[in-house]
């Protein structure tokens, strides 16, 4: 019957299950199967009286239900979920019962006046200094309160406080805007709770007592000083007039004391006489003194030898424990031997000589009393025992087995008893030996004794005489210190008014100073609460955001409103001079926390907020900062870790500070109660409660949480328990860290005396500030009469002179830093060029996950750059270009070896544009406008680069020109370069057609001036953006190879290596703490060349080199495998890790631990992987990463190709293996690149890899050396090639053509001799000469082609690009071929088009700039339009509403159709088949979009599918539940043609099923259905089987009447041909991508089809492959090799 509440979180739920039990909980209050049935028995009983007395049935049933009915009355469920992101409707959705079995509350955002009224309350009781500046607003109800002025006419403190409030408040509500904008702009989150208001108003006044108190205490001590000083001042008169008076004094006691010194020369003869006879007796008693001693000696050394049997005895005694004494005792009977031991105890305790007596009962009886038996023991003197007791012992002592160690088997009791024994015995018969010597002994001391008597006699008579004359010594003495002190008076007088003027003339300029300083502070303090406002907000509220924001927020924004407000601040001084100085600022930096601004400041937060720190840190700075910060007080722990929260435990117990390193965006929920400071107190300790433990909480604990996230996104919750600090390293203040490295490295000597000077100018700072303290410390401390002080006034006066010496030492050293700096300057250019690459590396990691880069991989390549830069000593300004040079090649080499092909020039470009942006490169290129910047850099022109803005402005007046180019046009006129470029391009129509025409018109000169834009590449590729965007890529790289020093090796970097090269190139740069990453693309091989290079390193399979294959269960054998490898120095490759994401932080933690212990120096891990989001950031940014993936263009894929042979094999072979052997990589770079034209190269991507050219050259070696220089098997490699090894790859019978047709045409005799390599380049006409391919209804024809072409590569006679074969030479000879005969990438070398490639370079152009565009800095935004764009659910409403107004009452009546007709045949099958199909769908689109209504208007919970369909809705998209046929449109355009094809079936329909004159064939859902209905109709006619018979397609004469035979048909496109006047293939037109074709006539026919034909594919739309439909014939003249290498096509649709 008690009241429970249930509270749960989202920090609770650290598994979604969860909610499964509380969603039956909240709907049904029971949670089945949760008791087991002896349990839910156990319930029932124990409720079985309160139900009988409610008079509820007795039954099972009826009690359970009682049961719940009770829990469901007692039991309250709290549910605090937060509804940031999509976790709560996710979950809500998932989980109805959470919103329709509750009660929901929602919390908003405090209100602007919640906000002042929270903070005015929690300001009440903090004094508040009011100045005359401190005034009211006066401007109105929530921006003040009227002013309460006091008779001085300043604001009262309720007034200043309620403006306090105010601005608080704002600063809440100002930082949520900014929260906003950080989003929008950074695509961070950052959140401002109630409770972050709550911890700034805490903070705020915490801070201002403490900067309160300290000001007042420096206040102080400078008023302390200032008083003594003024005090001395007034001493000085007083001081002189002393002065005479004591001087007259001390002539007085002078003459006294001269008298007395007479006296005392009469006395001291006297005592001389005495004196001596005193000496002679002295003489007589040493003498006898040393007789004694000599024998005294001789009787030690005797007893030296009995003390350590004594001091053993002693021991055995200690070693006697209560324990064993009572076990002894204890005994029934003892041990054979212990009673010995016993026995002589007896003896000698008890002193029991009777035989008979010594029992082991007696001996019980000794013992009985355990302690004071061990007393007597320990008292026992070895003196006393009688030559009787030692008769007696004897027989025990010289008893071989009286032993302790045999009676330590028996008893430890008795074995130390018998040390006892034995040990008193020897020492008593050493005694009995020395006891003659001892009585010797004794008489000489008392012969000494009685000299010494006489002796005291003679002195006593001397002390007589000496007594006189002490009391004259005393008299004279007295007189004397009379004199001394009235003299010692004087000089203290005359001491004191030096003192007194040294003080005050010394410190003079101290008073001022510090009078100066007094009023300083005073200023302060009238402006402290400003400046405490500032700091409070600053570290409350501003740690998230980076230094352009944090400033647009402090110090514009805050800094605007407390001037609004009045509330004085001190103008100038940022929030980092209150919350540090310059002490604490070097301490940061000398523990290693960067110098800059933005480092300081977050140092300064972590040290000041109270809240425990979150740092945002991906390049690792902020936690090396910390680790030695804390230094010696420090665990470090990861989540991941076992046992990590006992860590934390032990922590928060002992007071130790704790780091939870690279936590995620999900805090763990076991930390909830340490986040949020969950403390409570017991008696007077406090205590947490961790888990389900109660721990006591030490005060001292520190907590520190870090990630390595770059972007993390965490809840609100945890933004209000952590203050949350963007440690992310700055460029400015990487820049610094960099010049230090490259200065240390070429100039060390400058880098020490730099840091020399700068630890010295700390210390001086340090010294200076210690001795001021010092100083004040001393006049504060000082007496009343500080005259009387000598010491601490010269004290002072020596600090102050220390301090002069100091501050001209301070000003040396300030002008020596300064020469220092100005020749380090000389590298800053290589520094800031390295800053820029480092952060230009970190953004892509918005391309792909995998690229990430560690701050320390990337300081590891910036020293290498600078070993390998080329030194020129002779020159700095060359040498600092070198190093330049050199960086930027090595750092892009190592990067670029792990992108991917498609993302290498978008990163080129990137760095490219950015130095441009930075005047690093592209000054020659420019001319010198007065209004260009740096290098002639014009951002808005690269802004329309990226952006390719559009503008619609007047319709296009070109016919030849797309729209889309002339609406880019439009937006580039209005560049201030580009004004006249719109109508120069109309008036000039024809000249910019041929530009427009041209196959690389980024190479052609344009029209008119414009011609002049090719001294200005980039002004060139905006023409280009606009009117040929096809072509941009291209323009790109050939801007980068022109614009960037060395262009070239840039875009062609690694072009001549293979994948062992390089692979032996990045195992030089690795180290034990760098692994190598192989990121996976399909057909890659990594293992392969892994084992060759183990190979070439002398390594060993299995025992030195490990390969393992990560899996389940192969963590252990990985893991095993490293810690071998980690210590014996092996090899260790991981396959496949992305299977095991879980494990890899466990693999990141071990790589740490080998990197901190060291590992073996020939150590090496290797990881491969797919792509994938799983792998740890801190994995990945250390691993030196490497893409296996073929070079993106045909040139770089042949390049790649040949020389992945070695040069040495393919030098050996003979030449006509070698023509054979270069037609086999061409064949394999163009199967390779063929794929970038999409479905038009081939209809599926395959894994073609290099593996499948290593095979085909090793058939290929085999066959020649078996032909043994005969004729070549040109037809066995054609098939081994394009049936097996290319062939084995392909799964479509199209792809498998074009395969074999590319054999055939490169693998022939004409290969062996200089051949044209692009097919069908020099054939226009398509009279090539009988080029193999398919006639009629065969598959393959085989045939030759002929026609010589001149020149070796470029152009031919007839000026198409041409690319031919070069006559067998050497290796490298072959690589110059290819650099210099292919000049170009063309679709022309494919056999395809050059219209190829627009479609798909225009994507790749548009992904590239799309990509450039979102690694730039985000600007803000216009801010318009946002409020009042309409929302996704209006869209998608007013959608819905208008599908279902035009669609929404379209039904057919399937059964009425049937009835109609007269005879239902095939034809008639297919109407009712498309009438059905559209039925289906007409009512999912009806059922779709009235449920998704009811989910808008309440009614319905929104599902994921309902949801999935207004995001459909939304962004013009076809949902997949309408998709009943394939189709690429979007959805505007689909509805539409979902309303035509309903029109075709309503006219086919009208008809009573008679097939329509020509029918839409695209426009039916089954076009197969129809065709095969033509050769079912055709079949029953001619009663022939329908297997028998073929479809044939040819262009209808006339369609005015419905054909005897078959059917017209319309809607066909034809992709990659054109048809001319006669109907007959021929080229397309240029940029012309698709053409209608004609209506056709489809007929059954029996038989082979006609000859001169090409079978050409037909499919659904343009993606291809699984949308076949069959084959058309189309008539041509050409071999239809021709148009299937162009990827000739039939389309249904082309959208």
């Amino acid at each position: 019957g008690n009241r429970v509440v249930f509270l749960l979180t989202d920090s609770h739920i650290a598994d979604e299950e969860f909610l499964v039990y509380i969603n039956a909980i909240v709907t049904s209050g029971w949670i089945a199967d949760l008791f087991t049935k002896e349990e839910v028995d156990g319930l029932l009983g124990s409720i079985a009286s309160a139900a009988k007395a409610e008079g509820i049935v007795d039954t099972p049933e009826a009690r359970l239900s009682y049961l719940i009915s009770r829990v469901r009355k007692n039991l309250r469920v709290v549910l605090a979920f937060s509804p940031v992101g999509d976790t709560f409707r996710i979950r809500a959705r998932r989980f109805p019962g959470l919103v329709n079995c509750t009660v929901i509350d929602q919390f908003h955002p405090w209100p602007r006046d919640a906000l002042i009224s929270v903070a005015e309350r929690f300001l009440q009781d903090v004094e508040l200094n009011v100045t005359e500046d401190d005034v009211n607003t006066g401007e109105g109800g929530e921006e003040g309160v009227p002013g309460e002025l006091d008779a001085d006419g300043a604001t009262s403190a309720p007034a200043l406080r309620k403006n306090l409030a105010i601005h608080m408040a704002q600063q809440h509500l100002s930082v949520a805007k900014m929260s906003e904008h950080y989003l929008k702009t950074q695509q961070r989150h950052n959140y401002v709770t109630p409770k972050s208001y709550l911890e700034l108003i805490s903070f705020f006044k915490y801070l201002l007592g403490v900067k309160r108190s300290e000001l007042q205490r420096q206040t102080d001590r400078l008023d302390v000083g200032l008083s003594t000083l003024r005090k001395t001042s007034e001493d000085v008169t007083e001081l002189q007039k002393d002065l005479k008076i004591t001087l007259e004094r001390a002539e007085e006691k002078k003459v006294a004391t001269e008298a007395l010194i007479e006296e005392m020369a009469v006395k001291q003869e006297d005592a001389k006489v005495q004196q001596e006879a005193a000496q002679v007796e002295a003489a007589k008693a040493n003498e006898k003194s040393e007789k004694a001693k000599t024998i005294e000696v001789q009787a030690e050394g005797e007893l030296s030898e009995a003390k350590p049997a004594m001091e053993a005895a002693g021991a055995a005694v200690d070693c006697l424990s209560k324990n064993m004494l009572s076990e002894l005792k204890n005994l029934g009977k003892p041990p054979s031997g212990v009673d010995k031991v016993t026995n002589a105890c007896l003896i000698l305790v008890e002193k029991e000589y009777s035989a008979k007596k010594q029992t082991w009962a007696r001996a019980k009886v000794m013992m009985q009393n355990v302690d004071a038996f061990k007393s007597k023991l320990s008292e026992f003197r070895g003196e006393d025992i009688t030559e009787e007791e030692i008769s007696m012992l004897q027989k025990y002592v010289n008893d071989p087995d009286f032993t302790p160690e045999k009676m330590a088997s028996k008893s430890a009791a008795a074995a130390n008893l018998c040390t006892w024994v034995v040990n008193i015995y020897n020492f008593n018969r050493i005694y009995v030996r020395v006891k003659p010597l001892m009585d010797s002994l004794e008489a000489a001391r008392q012969s000494k004794a009685d000299a010494l008597a006489r002796l005291e006699e003679a002195e006593a008579k001397v002390a007589n005489v000496k007594a006189v004359l002490r009391e004259l010594e005393e008299k004279l003495d007295r007189a004397v210190a009379e004199k001394q002190e009235v003299e010692g008076q004087a000089t203290a007088l005359k001491v004191k008014e030096d003192l007194a003027q040294r003080l005050v003339g010394g410190l003079s300029s101290e008073k001022v100073r510090w009078g100066e300083e007094i009023e300083r502070l005073g200023r302060r303090a009238m402006t402290l609460t400003g400046d405490c406002m500032l700091a409070s907000g600053f570290v409350s509220y501003l740690g998230a955001f980076d230094q352009e924001l944090r400033e647009e927020l402090w110090k514009e924004q805050w800094t605007e409103d407390l001037t609004h407000r009045h509330i004085a601040f001190t103008e100038g001084r940022s929030p980092l001079d209150l919350l540090s100085n310059e002490n604490s600022n070097a301490r940061m930096m000398s523990e290693g926390l960067p110098s800059d601004q933005v480092s300081l400041e977050n140092g300064a937060i972590v040290a000041n907020c109270k809240r425990w720190p979150l740092i945002i840190d991906p390049q690792g700075q902020g936690i090396k900062w910390l680790k030695r910060k804390e230094e010696g007080n420090l665990d470090v722990v990861q989540v991941t870790q076992n046992k990590w929260l006992k860590t934390v435990e032990n922590a928060v117990r002992n007071g130790r500070c704790v780091i939870i390193e690279n936590v995620g965006s999900e805090i763990d929920a076991s930390l909830g109660p340490v986040l949020s400071r969950s403390i409570y107190k017991r008696g007077r300790s406090l205590y947490l409660k961790l888990g389900e433990e109660e721990i006591e909480y030490d005060a001292a604990f520190q907590l520190y949480l870090q990630t390595n996230l770059s972007n993390p996104h965490f809840r609100p919750e945890v933004a209000a328990q952590c203050t949350i600090i963007n440690f992310i390293a700055t460029e400015r203040g990487l820049e610094e860290q960099l010049l230090a490295k490259v200065v240390e490295l070429e100039r060390k000597d400058l880098e020490d005396r730099l840091t020399s000077l700068a630890q010295a100018a700390i210390e001086y700072q340090i010294q200076l500030v210690g001795l001021e303290d010092d100083l004040l410390e001393r006049l504060a401390n000082a007496p009343d009469d500080i005259l009387s002080d000598a010491p601490l006034i010269e004290g002072l006066e020596t600090t102050k002179k220390t301090a002069k010496e100091i501050e001209q030492a301070v000003e040396a050293g300030r002008v020596a830093q300064n020469e220092v700096k100005q020749a380090r300057e000389l590298y800053r250019p290589q520094a800031a060029e390295g800053a820029m690459l480092y952060f230009l590396l970190t953004k892509l990691c918005v391309i792909d996950h995998m690229y990430q880069y560690s701050l320390d991989s990337f300081m590891t390549f910036f020293v290498k750059s600078i070993a390998r830069a080329t030194r020129k000593d002779d020159d700095i300004g060359a040498h600092v270009a070198s190093l330049r040079d050199s960086l930027r090649m090595t750092i892009f080499t190592w990067v670029s070896r792990g992108l991917f092909e498609r993302h290498k020039l978008i990163f080129l470009a990137q760095l490219t544009f950015n130095l441009m942006q930075r005047g690093m490169v592209g000054n020659e290129r420019e001319c010198g406008d007065s209004d260009r910047t740096n290098s002639g850099w014009h951002e808005e022109h690269f802004q329309f680069l990226t952006r390719g803005p559009t503008k619609i402005d007047e319709p296009n007046p070109l016919s030849w020109l797309p729209n889309s180019a002339w609406e880019a046009t439009s937006a580039l006129c209005d560049l201030d370069d580009f004004g006249k470029f719109g109508s120069d391009l109309v008036e000039a129509s024809p000249r910019f057609k041929e530009w427009f025409d041209a196959t690389t018109p980024e190479t052609d000169r344009l029209p008119l001036d414009w011609a002049s834009l090719d001294k200005n590449p980039l002004k060139k590729m905006l023409v280009v953006r606009c009117l040929r965007p096809d072509r941009l890529t291209v323009a790109l790289s050939s801007f980068i190879r022109t614009t960037l020093p060395a262009g070239s090796s840039y875009v062609d970097c690694d072009a001549t290596l293979n994948s062992i090269e390089i692979l032996e190139q990045c195992l030089l740069d690795s180290t034990p703490k760098t692994p190598i990453y192989f990121i996976l693309s399909p057909g890659a091989n990594v293992v392969a060349d892994l084992d060759v290079m183990a190979a070439k390193y002398g390594l060993e399979k299995g025992v030195s080199y490990h390969n393992v294959s990560m899996g389940q269960g192969q963590d252990i054998v990985a893991m095993a495998c490293l810690e071998s490898a980690h210590r014996n120095g092996h090899w260790v490759i991981l396959n496949n890790v992305h299977l095991m994401p879980k494990w890899l932080m466990e693999l990141e933690k071990k790589l740490d631990e080998y990197a901190a212990e060291g590992s073996h120096g020939k150590f090496r891990v290797f990881l491969t992987s797919d792509p994938s989001r799983t792998i740890p950031i801190g994995i990945l940014s250390r691993c030196i990463k490497i893409t296996n993936e073929p070079p993106s263009g045909l040139k770089a894929n042949l390049k790649r190709a040949w020389c992945f042979f070695a040069k040495d094999d393919v030098e050996q072979m003979d030449s006509k293996t070698k023509s054979i052997l270069f037609g086999l990589c061409y064949f394999h770079s163009i199967m390779t690149e063929r794929k970038t034209f999409g479905p038009m190269g081939f209809n599926m991507k395959y894994p073609f890899s290099i593996g499948d050219l290593r095979d085909s050259a090793k058939c290929l070696q085999n066959y020649m050396d078996n032909s043994t220089g005969g004729k070549i098997p040109w037809e066995d490699l054609r098939y081994i090639f394009g049936e097996i090894m290319y062939g084995g790859h392909i799964v479509n019978d199209y792809d498998r053509l074009v395969a074999q047709e590319y054999l055939n045409f490169y693998m022939k005799e004409e290969l062996l001799d200089e051949t044209e390599m692009y097919p069908f380049s020099q054939d226009d006409s398509g009279v090539g000469g009988g080029a193999s391919g398919r006639s009629g209804g065969s598959r393959s024809v085989k045939g030759k082609l002929g026609g010589g072409v001149s020149g070796a590569g470029g152009s031919g006679s007839s000026g198409a690009p041409s690319f031919l074969s070069p006559i067998p030479t050497s290796f490298d000879k072959y690589i110059h071929h290819i650099d210099t005969a292919m000049t170009e990438d063309t679709p022309i070398a494919f056999g395809l088009h050059p219209n190829a490639e627009i479609g798909f370079r225009t994507q790749q152009s548009n992904a590239l700039f799309r990509t450039l565009m979102d690694l730039q800095p985000k600007t803000n935004g216009s801010g318009d339009g946002s409020s009042s764009a309409a929302s996704p659910q209006k869209i998608a409403e007013a959608l819905a509403n208008d599908i279902l107004d035009r669609l929404g009452d379209k039904h057919f009546d399937t059964e009425e159709m049937m009835r109609s007709f007269d005879e239902q045949g095939p034809y008639q099958n297919v109407l009712i088949q498309e009438m059905e199909i559209m039925n289906s769908l007409l009512g999912e689109i009806r059922r779709s979009i009235k449920e998704l209504q009811l989910g808008f208007a309440g009614e319905l919970t929104m599902s994921e599918s309902m949801e999935e369909l207004m995001t459909c809705l939304y962004v013009d998209k076809v949902p997949t539940t309408w998709l009943f046929w394939p189709s690429v449109r979007p959805l505007a355009s689909w509805i539409s043609n979902v309303s035509d094809r309903l029109a075709q079936i309503e006219e086919w329909g009208d008809t009573q099923g008679e097939l329509p004159k020509v029918t839409w064939l695209s426009g039916l859902a089954s076009p197969n259905s129809f065709l095969e209905a033509i050769r079912q109709v055709q079949a029953q006619r001619q009663g022939v089987p329908l297997n028998e018979l073929s479809l044939q397609f040819e262009v209808a004469k006339s369609t005015d009447e419905a054909p005897r035979e078959g059917a017209f048909i319309r809607g066909l496109f034809l992709e990659g041909a054109r048809l001319d006047d006669k109907n007959m293939l021929a080229i397309s037109k240029p940029k012309e991508m698709y053409v209608d074709l004609p209506t056709l006539l489809v007929k059954a026919v029996a038989g082979r089809t006609r000859g001169g034909v090409y079978q050409a594919p037909l499919y659904l739309n343009r993606e291809r492959g699984a949308g076949y439909v069959c084959e058309i014939q189309l008539s041509t003249k050409d071999p239809p090799a021709r148009w299937c290498l162009a990827g000739v096509c039939a389309l249904l649709s082309c959208e």
